[in-house]
């Protein structure tokens, strides 16, 4: 056989055994909401036990920025729940549509003058645009809370424990409320 070749093989070396235990299933949804009135797509990663474990059921982390946050958060879940530092969890990473709406938890109408006392200005020129944008976090945390964790709840085995993750503009949605 010619160096530097690969060879298919069916089984799991013994050197990635521990990583294949670990190795979490990504389902892939999509979830239509009445709340925001379109369709949002989400992946649940399940734990690496899920399969193995039916009795067993999960603590419930909802990622905002889904598609950017999903594979280190896997991993640092999967490294943490392996040490016994966290229980094994499902982690939930829904995609956004249009942060600045969805994240912002009140609409901007004006903004702050430099130093001072704070007496605000209307915002105007291209920021008008962006701040007509804005303030739909009650709307994004009520979709979470009225539809998505219920869907979870029927479609997989879960517990009553859940954590929102976010930042930063995503954190400041859940932080404002």
């Amino acid at each position: 056989m010619p160096t530097g070749t690969f060879t298919a093989t069916s089984a799991v070396p013994p050197a990635f055994r521990a990583h294949a235990e670990q190795a979490a299933a990504v389902h892939y949804l999509t979830l239509d909401s009445a709340v925001l009135g379109q369709s949002r797509s989400v992946a649940v990663s399940l734990p690496a036990s899920y399969g193995r474990e039916p009795g067993l059921r999960y603590p419930v982390l909802v990622l905002l920025d889904g598609p950017q946050q999903l594979a280190h958060t896997e991993s640092l879940v999967r490294f943490l729940a392996r040490g016994e530092v966290i229980p094994e969890l499902l982690v939930v990473a829904v995609a956004p549509i249009d942060r600045s709406r969805e994240l912002t938890p009140a609409r901007v109408t004006d903004a702050p003058r430099g130093p001072g006392p704070q007496t605000a200005t209307p915002v105007v020129g291209p920021q008008a645009t962006h701040a007509a944008q804005t303030g739909g976090a009650d709307d994004f945390l009520a979709f979470i809370e009225h539809e998505l964790l219920p869907a979870l709840d029927r479609s997989y085995r879960t517990t009553a424990w859940r954590a929102l993750f976010g930042h930063p503009t995503a954190g400041c949605s859940v932080c404002m409320r």
